[in-house]
């Protein structure tokens, strides 16, 4: 191979690691299978993603548990990085200050479980779905949620700069503190959602659903997102303007 082949490898290397993972992997594992040898399994893992950038990605020990039961594990403090955890089950897992950054867990099903402080920046939560679980001081910049159902879950003081949420239906979620600022809400579906003191700027809620265009649920909504720290400056259609004179156009969305 010559070396324009080889640095045309290397770059598309660094272009999968700099960009969320949006495809789906293939998974020949059992669906509900229990990883008999997780220990030697993280282990390999750990030697592979901390070795110098760019690692083969096709490496053996690249962590590949789709379709696992995860449920009860505790995965605490832990380099997973741009591992696949895609179509997993996760009820009751503990992943508090873990490193989860580009990790795949598309198709998902997270209960009651924890990531409070957790690194999950790139993360991929395609098509997930999320109950009861707890997100709180976690760094999820650039996280996609796309087509995501997030349910009674914590976000408070996490950081979502610049995450997707297109398409996702999100209900009793608590952004207290949360920075959302560049956040994407295009087509989601809000439902008794905590603003309070978040950042919004520059967040997109254009085409949002919010219910029936009443009066009193446009109130209702405006009653918390007004909340917010900077609500002003998040982008919004005219039905909930809540009472700002004007909305931002200085900026474009993408900065």
């Amino acid at each position: 191979m010559g070396l324009f082949g080889q640095r045309l490898i290397i770059l598309f290397t660094i272009i999968y690691f700099m960009i969320p993972h949006t495809w789906a992997e293939t998974c020949q594992n059992p669906v509900g299978w229990v990883p008999k040898n997780l220990t030697e399994l993280l282990f390999d893992h750990h030697l592979w993603a901390t070795e110098t950038l760019p690692p083969d990605l096709n490496d053996p020990r690249r962590l590949n548990l789709c379709h696992a039961d995860l449920s009860g594990l505790d995965f605490s403090h832990i380099d997973l990085s741009y591992a696949n955890l895609s179509t997993t089950r996760m009820v009751g897992s503990n992943f508090k200050s873990a490193r989860l950054e580009g990790v795949n867990l598309g198709s998902s099903y997270i209960d009651n479980s924890h990531f409070e402080g957790a690194n999950l920046d790139k993360i991929n939560f395609k098509n997930t779905e999320i109950k009861d679980s707890y997100f709180t001081y976690a760094s999820l910049k650039n996280g996609l949620f796309y087509d995501a159902k997030i349910n009674n879950s914590d976000f408070s003081g996490a950081n979502l700069d610049k995450a997707s949420f297109n398409n996702t239906k999100l209900q009793q979620i608590n952004f207290n503190f949360a920075n959302l600022s560049r956040a994407n809400f295009t087509k989601a579906t809000l439902q008794d959602i905590n603003f309070t003191d978040s950042f919004l700027y520059l967040s997109n809620f254009k085409k949002v659903n919010i219910g029936d265009e009443r009066r009193d649920i446009i109130n209702e909504f405006c009653r918390k997102f007004t909340k917010a720290r900077d609500w002003q400056y998040s982008y919004r259609d005219n039905v909930i303007l809540c009472g700002a004179k004007k909305i931002p156009g200085k900026y474009p969305l993408n900065n």
